[in-house]
């Protein structure tokens, strides 16, 4: 009878754990997706946009997830890692796609035959890790870790935490 409880319970966390992670996955590629834009369109990364990464991640974790707590908040704060890399790999691939095409013309980008998702291009971009990651960049994964650990967590918003007074 206990081990009945107890799968049952397991159960029921996997069932709002699998949902977290997908919520969590959206939020995070739609930041990501944010980030990059802005990042290609001005050419500065703005640590604005980290916050909103953080809470689209953790948002996404809470909406389809449906449960607060630890479990959460740490499926958050990976998804916005998750979401800041994203926006990472978008910004230096287009700026690098842009300055090949401007030194050296299209047909030379096409006949590198790199693409937004080829294996050669994902090499590239971890090689140059160590000169894409700045001192900032820390600053950017703080807020954005902060904001996605805070959107599921166990505290009671205060309009909640105010009781009423008995006989009201």
């Amino acid at each position: 009878m206990q081990d009945d409880v107890i799968r049952q319970d397991e159960g029921s966390a996997v069932a709002y754990l699998i949902p977290a992670i997908i919520g969590g996955l959206i939020g995070a590629l739609i930041g990501g997706a944010i980030w990059g834009a802005i990042a290609i369109f001005t050419k500065y990364q703005v640590g604005y946009v980290a916050l909103l990464v953080g809470f689209l991640a953790g948002g996404g974790v809470l909406l389809l997830g449906r449960k607060r707590g630890v479990p959460y908040q740490l499926i958050a704060v990976v998804m916005a890692i998750l979401g800041l890399a994203i926006g990472k790999y978008l910004t230096y691939y287009f700026l690098n796609r842009a300055d090949v095409i401007e030194q050296f013309g299209q047909e030379a980008w096409d006949a590198a035959g790199l693409t937004l998702t080829s294996p050669q291009m994902f090499e590239f971009f971890f090689a140059d890790l160590g000169v894409l990651f700045e001192a900032i960049d820390i600053l950017f994964i703080i807020l954005a870790i902060v904001t996605a650990w805070g959107m599921p967590s166990n505290r009671v918003p205060a309009a909640k935490a105010v009781e009423k007074p008995a006989g009201t």
